[in-house]
Formats: C-alpha cells, sequence, structure tokens
C-alpha cells in the first residue's frame, strides 16, 4: 500500500496521485471525501487534506449560471402569472377571480370575476 500522507511520498507516487485526483474529480464530479475513500480502495492512503489540496481549483460562485432574479429581469417582459383566488362577500356569496398580470409592466393583462367557475 502507498503512503502517501504528509512528507512521506517520493515525487513519482505523487505525480500520480495528483493525476487519479484530477482524474476523480473531472470524470465523476467528487468531492474530496469520496475521492479519499476510492484512493483507499485503490490502495492509496490520503488524508482528506491531502486530497483536498490536489483537487482542481472550482471558480467561487456559481460560474456562468444565471441566478434566478438575472433571469426576471432579463425576460421580464415576456414572462406573465396567473391566479385563481376565492373571496367571500358580505351576503357569504364566493366570488371567484381568475387574473393574469404580465411581470414588464406590471398591468393586469387580463381578468374574470365569476359567482359560477362551471359556466
Amino acid at each position: 500500500m502507498s503512503d502517501l500522507e504528509a512528507g512521506s511520498w517520493e515525487a513519482a507516487d505523487l505525480e500520480e496521485l495528483q493525476a487519479l485526483i484530477r482524474q476523480l474529480a473531472g470524470k465523476n464530479g467528487w468531492g474530496a471525501r469520496k475521492i479519499q475513500a476510492e484512493l483507499g480502495k485503490l490502495g492509496f492512503s490520503a488524508s482528506l487534506a491531502t486530497v483536498s489540496r490536489y483537487l482542481p481549483k472550482r471558480a467561487p460562485g456559481r460560474g456562468k449560471q444565471q441566478r434566478w432574479m438575472t433571469f426576471l429581469r432579463n425576460h421580464k417582459d415576456v414572462i406573465a402569472a396567473m391566479d385563481f383566488f376565492v373571496i367571500p362577500t358580505v351576503g357569504f356569496r364566493l366570488l371567484n377571480i381568475w387574473f393574469i398580470i404580465g411581470h414588464g409592466r406590471r398591468r393586469i393583462i387580463h381578468f374574470n370575476v365569476t359567482t359560477n367557475p362551471s359556466e
């Protein structure tokens, strides 16, 4: 079993370990704990800190993935929301209300109020 703990490996072993960590992280997207476990199955004894040290650095934040608020801001002119709700009246009747609102200018695009929604 290769002992790859801090200060006890040779240059060839270190290069092999680094390549293996990069390969496992790249192909599988695994984190340090999973890679450490897999290295153990392959006969390497590496600490979690060692594995973490040689993992490829990931860009901070979410990368090129767009945040939800940015998406809404970029598409507000073509997004609409609709809602349906019931309001009781003073005379104990129920008003069924349905409306559609456009996000761009926050305008009501369509609405309907009825006491009998099946008509």
